[in-house]
């Protein structure tokens, strides 16, 4: 059944897709309405002629074919055979389509046992480790790729109902494999982060900042604990956690409450732009313990990032309301009793994230 889908204006920009041809462009965004909610759909010409192109007699089968070859030569999607029928996965879309109420695919799903679903998922995180960014080995040299110190992890692990699709699979080097263990996902990212912080403070030295779960790699960071386990996934079975050494931010100016705002996903990254929050939320706020709503506020944006469009405006918001006595998730309550709850509850979730990460 086809699908309403969405595009983003950043699509007609994109790299991969200017290499395609305009016929070939139309194809990929018709495999969008074509796909499920998982992004799998039938990797058929046939299929595509008659459902995408059905008026187009001047349009063949084998023009539809090579289309197709184009697409999966950009690794936009990657393609499996079950049976004797072939199938796709769009290795993006869950990064840039939203779905509300996702419904479970009835396609057979790509097995993570297949070297070539793996090389696709390193390819498209830029053999590159999402937790330090450790350039991999096969980045230099994509036609000959490698997976000798590059593993995937999985962001919510098989145990707790995680699964094998691109948006909950991260390219990761085996030290930070190893090293996360049974850590969430946000945790080990900020854990890593405070490392840089330290590794920064320590040498005075400046680097590039660590890459983060955002939308230049997967977008959605889907909820859970843990990395991926299981049998026969090709992952080693994780050791004692083990100190990593990574590499310090870009920017050691910003107090410590800017920086925890920069490690989310849709902040600014440049740095006029992160001096004028500065100045704009100092000289309005600077009476609040702007470390600690920084905190509470990082937390309230990976629960609710779906609806937050702006994270300036909604950190704006967010310390107006704390002005007034808002303290829960940004609504504010007049009751002293809620307030107290709530001061409570930040503790608890404080000090259960600071014994995680001892």
């Amino acid at each position: 059944m086809p699908r309403i889908r969405s595009i983003k204006p950043e699509f007609w920009t994109d790299e991969k897709i200017g290499a395609l041809s305009l016929g070939a462009r139309l194809a990929f965004i018709a495999s969008w309405n074509m796909a499920d909610d998982d992004g799998i759909l039938e990797w058929s010409p046939l299929s595509m002629k008659a459902r995408a192109f059905p008026y187009d007699s001047q349009i063949t089968e084998e023009t539809v074919q090579q289309w197709l070859q184009e697409i999966a030569a950009q690794n936009l999607i990657h393609v499996y055979t079950r049976g004797k029928a072939n199938y796709a996965i769009i290795l993006n879309f869950r990064k840039h389509q939203y779905i509300q109420k996702p419904k479970p695919s009835k396609l057979p799903l790509p097995s993570i046992q297949n070297s070539a679903y793996r090389t696709a998922i390193f390819q498209r995180d830029g053999w590159t480790c999402v937790y330090c960014g450790s350039a991999l080995p096969g980045y230099n040299s994509p036609s000959e790729p490698t997976t000798r110190h590059a593993t995937l992890d999985h962001i919510v692990p098989r145990s707790q109902g995680g699964h094998d699709l691109p948006h909950n699979l991260v390219t990761a080097c085996e030290r930070c494999n190893k090293a996360r263990c049974d850590i969430p996902f946000e945790e080990f990212v900020a854990k890593v982060r405070s490392q840089a912080d330290d590794a920064s403070a320590a040498t005075g030295n400046n680097t590039v900042p660590l890459p983060y779960m955002s939308d230049t790699v997967t977008g959605e960071i889907p909820s859970g604990k843990g990395g991926g386990r299981g049998k026969g996934t090709g992952i080693r079975e994780r050791e004692k956690e083990a100190p990593l050494v990574v590499a310090p931010p870009a920017s050691n100016r910003f107090p410590e409450w800017l920086k925890l705002l920069q490690r989310l996903e849709g902040w600014p990254k440049d740095a006029s732009a992160n001096e004028e929050v500065q100045k704009k939320t100092q000289d309005r706020f600077g009476h609040l313990s702007l470390e600690e709503e920084a905190q509470k506020f990082v937390w309230h944006w990976q629960d609710s990032r779906r609806k937050l469009k702006s994270a300036r405006r909604a950190w704006w918001n967010w310390l107006g309301r704390a002005q007034k006595g808002a303290i829960t998730h940004g609504v504010a309550t007049g009751s002293v009793e809620a307030i107290r709850a709530a001061k409570e509850r930040w503790e608890r979730r404080r000090a259960s994230v600071s014994a995680a990460s001892e």
